[in-house]
């Protein structure tokens, strides 16, 4: 309008310019994560959980109904895997180092999990009764199937079938934990489901190792807030 002082019109017609210069670095960001994602980000999953679930099918299986003293030195176990796992996942949970939702399958169930690790680690020290602490890993089995759903629903890692059969897995093995104190016969189940999920964990830990160190993919990786 006529009436439109100069350094209003100004910003209207500068407004557009904007817009289209932020869509543009939103487009550019966003195609730059995507192909990250497929092309730079192979299936590296921690090592540290197939550490923790073979741990825990094994006393799930041979020592949950075994006297305090016989399972004390356990605690120790329990205590440094869980703190290997939580403290490396608290870390990616908050920095989200790595391309969009990868941060969220692999740092969010790390972190829960080993922060269980390390409180079942802390009562089995003590002596006390895991049966109440043995109630938290059902959130966590249930949070393991709906990621298992989404890695399916969004392609997520290079192998999302294998990968959704190791969160499916431990998940639903998650959710027997705190049944299988009143149902011994759950716990070759749940122990079962874990070795198959820690199988799929160390195959990709095991790629992982040897194909991130090499100068075309992790050798050279910067995490996002970090590049030009």
């Amino acid at each position: 309008p006529a009436t439109t002082r100069p350094s209003e019109q100004a910003l209207v017609t500068s407004r557009p310019a904007q817009y289209l210069l932020l869509e543009r670095f939103c487009h550019a960001t966003s195609a730059r994560m995507s192909r990250d994602n497929v092309h730079r980000l192979p299936d590296h999953h921690d090592g540290r959980c197939r550490g923790g679930a073979l741990l825990a099918a094994w006393y799930g299986w041979r020592f949950l109904d075994a006297p305090a003293e016989l399972v004390r030195p356990w605690g120790w176990s329990f205590l440094a895997t869980g703190l290997l796992l939580a403290i490396p996942a608290l870390h990616l949970t908050l920095t989200w180092p790595l391309p969009g939702g990868n941060n969220i399958i692999m740092g969010e169930p790390a972190l829960y999990f080993g922060v269980l690790l390390s409180l079942a680690g802390l009562i089995i020290l003590i002596g006390h009764d895991l049966r109440p602490l043995a109630w938290l890993s059902l959130p966590g089995g249930i949070m393991l199937v709906v990621i298992a759903g989404a890695i399916l629903q969004h392609g997520l890692t290079r192998s999302p079938v294998m990968w959704a059969i190791a969160y499916g897995a431990i998940g639903i093995a998650g959710i027997l934990v705190p049944v299988s104190f009143r149902v011994p016969s759950l716990r070759l189940i749940a122990a079962v489901l874990l070795v198959v999920g820690a199988a799929i964990f160390a195959i990709g830990a095991v790629g992982a190792y040897l194909e991130h160190p090499g100068p075309d993919n992790f050798g050279q990786w910067r995490p996002l807030p970090l590049r030009s």
